[in-house]
This record gives structure tokens, C-alpha cells and sequence, in this order.
């Protein structure tokens, strides 16, 4: 989620107004607990690192073994 904050640290007599880089920043915050800054944009989703990594173990989880070591590079064999 994008939100434009204004970030004005009351300069006074040397404010410039509106064309202060401080006026309109925008600032990423996750999409899921919607508090956090985001961190990662995940299919297309903003993430911050906690939620983010929910996300990856719950999918990473919906896997089979085979799936897992293959995304790792591992080499596994069954009997």
C-alpha cells in the first residue's frame, strides 16, 4: 500500500512550501498487517519482513519434498 505522508520538519524561515522534497513522500506499507513498512513486493504484493516471511513458509509448506530440495538445488533420491 502506498501512502504519501508529509514529512515537514518545521525549517521556518527557510521553508520552500510546496517545493520541499519533504512535502510529499510516499511511503510503502504492507499490504497484510497494513502497520509495517513494506520491505518486499511478493507477486505483486507489499510485504514487510514478518508477513513476508509468512507467506513463503506457508507456501514453501504447501510443497512436497521433491519440490522443496529441487527450489534449494538439492539432489534427493527415494527408495
Amino acid at each position: 500500500m502506498m501512502i504519501s505522508r508529509n514529512e515537514c520538519i518545521k525549517c521556518d524561515e527557510y521553508c520552500i512550501g510546496n517545493q520541499c522534497p519533504l512535502k510529499d513522500i510516499v511511503v510503502h506499507y504492507c499490504d497484510e498487517c497494513t502497520y509495517r513498512r513494506a520491505d518486499y513486493i511478493i507477486d505483486g504484493i507489499e510485504l514487510c519482513e514478518n508477513c513476508a516471511e509468512k507467506f513463503l513458509n506457508e507456501e514453501f509448506n504447501d510443497l512436497s519434498v521433491e519440490e522443496k530440495a529441487d527450489s534449494l538445488g538439492f539432489r534427493v533420491e527415494t527408495f
